[in-house]
């Protein structure tokens, strides 16, 4: 499991506080299924859980603080192509859980739809091409680091 904080500046110490609540059930989420954890992407109040997914490109799953009691919980999957400066994308969007809600179970779930998705789904962007070229090389691209994930209850 890879755990890393993408903190552009920091982030309020208050949601490192309400994180740590949930920290036991996130890590061991992470841990049964091969995950790797990315905290606070742009300072932002969630932690993602990202792996490659089955058919390619890069799946995550963010678990974001709403405010002190709201837990939202979405998904993305991306697939991007060098070359063509493209990426194709999928997401679910965020719903909050309810207090009575399980989130092992929603994130179970959650993991369960993103691994099925197809290449059906996918919404294509593209316009990434010279910025992509600009700052790496084809290797640094293609280079990934994510594991798989492991899907079992």
């Amino acid at each position: 499991m890879i755990v890393e904080s993408w903190e552009d500046g920091g982030v309020d110490p208050g949601t490192e506080a309400w994180f740590a609540n949930l920290e036991p059930t996130l890590v061991e989420f992470a841990r049964r299924h091969d995950l790797a954890i990315a905290k606070y992407l742009k300072d932002t109040p969630s932690w993602h859980f990202v792996f490659i997914h089955p058919q390619g490109g890069q799946g995550r799953i963010d678990v974001t603080r709403v405010d002190d009691d709201g837990i939202e919980v979405s998904a993305v999957w991306h697939r991007d192509d060098y070359d063509e400066g493209t990426r194709s994308v999928r997401d679910w969007k965020a719903h909050e859980l309810t207090p009575q809600a399980s989130l092992i179970h929603e994130l179970r779930e959650m993991l369960r739809r993103v691994v099925s998705w197809t290449d059906e789904d996918y919404e294509t962007v593209t316009g990434f091409r010279e910025m992509w070229q600009k700052y790496m090389t084809r290797e640094d691209f293609e280079e990934c680091k994510y594991p798989v994930p492991r899907l079992h209850d």
